[in-house]
């Protein structure tokens, strides 16, 4: 089970002993253990609309929900990046683990390349030169992998956080407020909740509707960026492969095995 999905189970469990009667504080108390096993951005998401939630006075149990639907799509889009993910990162992998298992298989059919790389200098010095370039290809594949990775910010956060405070009432200004009290509003949030309030006011759409579209969409476009990183992960992976670690497999398995055969005079 992903780190998402037990965080929505936690806070759907959350959300159901709200519903049930139980005060705020006795209904987390019921939860502390759980959700202190969650990761640590899981938590802080969850601590920022517990606190305006409790705050300006909205639905609780409303915005649990919202948290735990939001929980619940990462959990699938995630599982989709980690099998997608699976493909690069055994390629990575594989291709690292060939000069060894070249010289291993070599030595086992009796090449003895391991005889080369000690007792010749070229076979040494190859061998070396090779180690150095395996290193920084194994480096520059995990920097790659890791970029790759997805960032644990929510971008539709700040839209939910406003709409906690109009569903308690508040003017868009005033919820605007309180939300920025337990969450560090960027600049483009902010112009976004700007544009979203003028086309309510013109329009007479409701707020909390294109509020909550906005925090979907918001949602949608990073699950789709990181898919299309991840995406690009197999021809990004070709460059360390093609100019350090295929250079380094020659280097460690390719040159000693054609030493060892040229000492004995088979080739």
């Amino acid at each position: 089970m992903s780190e998402s999905q037990k965080a929505a189970e936690v806070i759907t469990r959350l959300s159901g002993l709200v519903r049930s009667g139980l005060g705020a504080q006795q209904a987390l108390a019921e939860v502390a253990a759980n959700l202190e096993s969650l990761p640590s951005a899981s938590v802080h998401r969850f601590n920022v609309v517990w606190r305006v939630a409790n705050r300006v006075g909205g639905s609780l149990s409303a915005a649990l929900d919202r948290l735990a639907e939001v929980f619940a799509a990462e959990s699938s889009h995630q599982l989709e990046i980690e099998l997608a993910f699976a493909g690069p990162r055994s390629t990575a992998r594989l291709v690292l683990w060939l000069p060894v298992v070249s010289l291993v298989l070599g030595e086992l059919l009796g090449m003895r390349p391991f005889e080369a790389i000690f007792h010749t200098p070229l076979g040494f010095i190859s061998v070396a030169i090779g180690v150095i370039l395996m290193l920084f290809g194994r480096i520059w594949s995990h920097a790659i992998l890791r970029r790759a990775q997805s960032e644990g910010h929510d971008p539709g956060l700040p839209f939910d956080l406003v709409n906690l405070g109009l569903s308690a009432g508040l003017p868009v200004g005033d919820a605007r407020i309180q939300a920025a009290k337990d969450f560090e509003l960027e600049a483009e949030s902010i112009k976004d909740l700007d544009e979203l309030a003028a086309q309510s006011r013109r329009s007479g759409a409701q707020l909390s509707s294109l509020l909550s579209t906005a925090a979907d969409l918001a949602r949608q476009r990073k699950h789709y960026a990181d898919s299309e990183q991840v995406a690009r992960l197999g021809v990004r992976l070709m460059i360390p492969i093609g100019v350090l670690v295929l250079p380094a497999f020659v280097l460690m398995a390719i040159v000693p095995l054609a030493i060892s055969l040229l000492s004995s005079g088979q080739i």
